[in-house]
């Protein structure tokens, strides 16, 4: 049915494509600092 999300069943599927390696290089780490916005007009730091 619609509009139920099935978390187990999920979470198999993922752990699954995981550990066949068809989800391809992933990262699961924790990041410790905010996302850099730029105001408006100024420039984004790259790098």
């Amino acid at each position: 049915p619609w509009g139920i999300v099935d978390f187990d069943k999920a979470r198999r599927i993922i752990l699954q494509d995981y550990r066949n390696t068809k989800l391809g290089t992933i990262t699961l780490d924790q990041v410790d600092e905010e996302p850099y916005y730029p105001a408006d007009g100024e420039e984004s730091h790259n790098g």
